[in-house]
């Protein structure tokens, strides 16, 4: 169990469920937890630092305890996990069996979708839907659970139906407690940032119509936690909530005093030179973000 660190688990939780939750105004997290009896807790949307960092600390001391930790994939309208609790969806899910799946059949189910989550057994494969829609009336519920049959069907994972609105799944950080005396790590195998559901807040009016794109680079090949920290720091930086780290020479040899600025901009550049397939750009910019994150991370900022 030592090579799953505690603190990579945590940020890997708190990353996975603000994205999950983000779309969402109002509404209540559901996490339960199995094992040596069985309790439940509800977090109240929309995030706030204290509210996520409670969530993630919790899943994690839970499933250190040896307690199998799930959530329910779409929030509740009040404290209570029944179907009827489940007004609104943001994102379809399935669950891949590894055993049984063919492995260009699993690669191809895992690169389809924006977050893949290996859970100890099987992979747990989400997709935005691209907006939150509403689950008032029976019609809509009843559409909404057909697109996640279909998406199930379309990376031939049905298999297992597990469409039903109360769904709960396993919460990546944690660990899989199945098989006590080998415990599995539950940890993300994709996170496809770019194609997730926007905050809510970016709903208050209509959507522009997306730019298509035209095969653009892939961003730089680094390792899955580097990726994670990554976000962590933008999202803090974006938020203001980085202290100040005095003068700091970057990697590019740019210097800086306000760390937040400097990684907005990083970040805004970063994002520019992708549109514009500017490869040397983007490897310089996204270089001094993993130096920025490498450095917070160590004084445990992110």
């Amino acid at each position: 169990m030592n090579d799953f660190d505690r603190d990579a688990r945590m940020k890997m939780a708190g990353i996975f469920i603000k994205t999950v939750f983000a779309p969402y105004a109002s509404g209540f997290v559901e996490i339960r937890c199995f094992g040596n009896g069985h309790n439940r807790a509800f977090y109240e949307l929309p995030w706030t630092s204290a509210g996520l960092l409670s969530c993630a600390r919790d899943c994690i001391n839970q499933s250190d305890k040896r307690m199998d930790v799930y959530y329910g994939v779409l929030p509740r309208n009040a404290k209570a996990g029944r179907s009827e609790n489940v007004r609104e969806g943001a994102w379809v899910w399935a669950d891949v069996d590894l055993k049984n799946t063919p492995t260009d059949a699993l690669d191809a189910a895992i690169g389809a979708s924006d977050i893949a989550v290996h859970s100890g057994g099987g992979a747990h494969c989400y997709k935005s839907v691209g907006r939150v829609i509403t689950l008032g009336d029976e019609s809509a519920r009843f559409g909404f659970i057909s697109a996640c049959r279909k998406w199930q069907s379309s990376i031939n994972a049905e298999g297992d139906n597990v469409a039903d609105l109360p769904r709960i799944l396993r919460v990546p950080g944690t660990w899989n407690w199945k098989n006590p005396s080998d415990p599995k790590p539950v940890r993300i195998m994709r996170f496809q940032s770019d194609s997730v559901v926007r905050p809510y807040r970016e709903y208050s009016e209509a959507h522009p119509k997306e730019e298509e794109e035209t095969s653009p680079l892939p961003p730089p090949v680094v390792s899955e936690q580097t990726a994670l920290f990554v976000r962590l720091l933008v999202e803090a930086a974006q938020a203001g909530e980085l202290p100040k780290p005095g003068s700091i020479e970057l990697p590019s040899g740019r210097k800086t005093r306000d760390a937040n600025a400097a990684i907005r901009r990083l970040d805004q550049n970063y994002n520019n030179a992708l549109k514009k397939q500017d490869r040397e750009t983007m490897d310089r910019e996204y270089t001094d973000l993993i130096f920025f994150a490498n450095f917070y991370s160590l004084k445990g900022s992110i």
